[in-house]
């Protein structure tokens, strides 16, 4: 009963926390300012011209009060007016068969055909799984897949945003380019012939998976978020890693 007791209250300050917290646009006016609201850990959503987005509490605006900055209030569009403003896409404007973003389904079939369809050069793992249990997929292109050689090596990470959909795209492009033309192309050839490349198109499935989610969806799968629209970046929970070095991202 006593830890039941101890976890209701934690939800309870978590819930009142969230609700506190607001929008502002915090005018900024000189590289010194960024070097001090860094040192605050605000988080930071989007730059308008001389202004940060920024989410905030109660003790963050007491905070920049106490430092001089100024600001106005900031309503975040919500996810209906969103929708009001760009309408639903009407069966002409979506992309043609063959063309649309790669899901995270649809990348894990495409590597693991790769893989497969080129042995000789090509190798498919895992270096580990998103929080919601998704492989973290790389593929490895080089002459020599399973040797380490003396060779420089180059790593491409993609999709480190949830909605970052163009880099992964251009990575899965890039793979294709790489796989269907060695041994014809005299340049790529040789570029995997004297390269170790690493390819992780995506580093953030899950974020992935919320950027496709209806609103109903994100809360369900995010439920601590900012606004309907925005959920709290995976990317921007990251360990401190002076006071806690061992804390896995």
């Amino acid at each position: 009963m006593r830890h039941l007791c101890v976890l209701l209250a934690l939800v309870a300050v978590i819930a009142s926390t969230t609700a506190s917290m607001s929008h502002i646009a915090l005018r900024v006016s000189s590289p010194d300012d960024f070097v001090t609201l860094a040192r605050l850990r605000l988080s930071v959503e989007q730059r308008r011209n001389d202004s940060l987005i920024v989410r905030v509490n109660e003790a963050d605006r007491a905070a920049l009060r106490s430092m001089g900055f100024s600001w106005t209030e900031y309503k975040p569009r919500s996810a209906d007016e969103v929708k009001s403003i760009i309408g639903e896409p009407s069966s002409r404007e979506r992309a043609p068969k063959g063309t649309e973003y790669h899901n995270y389904e649809q990348l894990t079939d495409f590597l693991q055909q790769t893989a497969e369809n080129h042995q000789s050069f090509v190798r498919l793992s895992s270096i580990g799984k998103s929080n919601q249990g998704r492989e973290l997929w790389v593929l490895r292109i080089t002459a020599n897949p399973d040797s380490q050689e003396r060779e420089p090596e180059v790593k491409y990470i993609g999709n480190i945003h949830g909605d970052e959909t163009v880099g992964r795209e251009n990575l899965i492009r890039f793979i294709e380019l790489l796989t269907s033309m060695y041994g014809i192309d005299a340049r790529i050839t040789r570029l995997i012939d004297t390269t170790d490349i690493y390819i992780l198109p995506s580093i953030t499935p899950t974020g992935m998976k919320l950027a496709r989610a209806t609103t109903s969806l994100r809360r369900t799968l995010c439920p601590l978020t900012s606004t309907a629209t925005f959920p709290i970046s995976l990317t921007r929970r990251t360990p401190n890693t002076i006071s806690s070095p061992r804390q896995q991202r």
